[in-house]
């Protein structure tokens, strides 16, 4: 079952100016911290192309920058996860529900975008198809971290379970999520803020479609 977006719609509306604000901050955060490593990269000449601190200095900022730009949007993803589950079981979207992943798994959270990120990062400088499999079959591992709780690598492992248990049914519409995510991610920071809370429905969406199959 693809995410409907008559669904994500609805939800989107019974609280627009929060989830609005959620994304659009997240995104503004997102940007800020891009901009202030930008700032601070140092400006190579051809010799230190080759190697020496700056060269250094530069590599260390991209390796701090991708770590924090992959926890921020965790984060930002969590909140409206969250608050689409308990919309699809009745309750009405509340500040409470945005913030309450942040307050209840504050280190899952943060182990979960460092862990997939690194693997599915290496898995890429090796080939790049291993890389995004992996991505695909870690998408649904944040919906299932805040249904069901417990370590970040038990969410990977339960999401990878899941897609590769049903591909045909998951892995277009994770596809087309991600495809329409890039493609808002270069126009400014407010689309992307806005289509951020459509995105955690459509995950909470397909996880919800599929879940069933966890239960012995």
């Amino acid at each position: 079952m693809t995410p409907s977006l008559s669904a994500a719609l609805a939800f989107y509306r019974q609280a627009p100016l929060k989830l609005a604000a959620w994304g659009i901050g997240h995104m503004l955060l997102l940007q800020g911290l891009a901009q202030v490593v930008i700032a601070r990269r140092p400006v190579l000449d051809a010799a230190e192309l080759q190697g020496g601190p700056a060269l250094l200095q530069l590599v260390g900022l991209q390796m701090l920058l991708v770590p924090l730009l992959l926890v921020v949007l965790t984060s930002a993803l969590a909140g409206p996860v969250l608050a689409a589950s308990r919309w699809q079981g009745g309750h009405r979207t509340g500040l409470a529900d945005l913030l309450r992943p942040l307050v209840l798994q504050p280190l899952p959270l943060l182990l979960l975008p460092l862990l997939s990120g690194a693997v599915a990062g290496a898995a890429s400088l090796l080939l790049v198809l291993p890389g995004l499999l992996l991505a695909f079959g870690w998408s649904l591992a944040l919906p299932v971290l805040l249904d069901r709780g417990g370590e970040a690598w038990t969410a990977m492992a339960t999401s990878l379970r899941l897609v590769l248990s049903h591909p045909l049914r998951l892995l277009p519409p994770l596809a087309l999520l991600a495809l329409l995510t890039l493609v808002t991610l270069p126009l400014s920071p407010w689309l992307p803020g806005l289509w951020l809370p459509l995105v955690a429905f459509g995950l909470q969406d397909l996880y919800r479609s599929v879940s069933p199959s966890l239960e012995p």
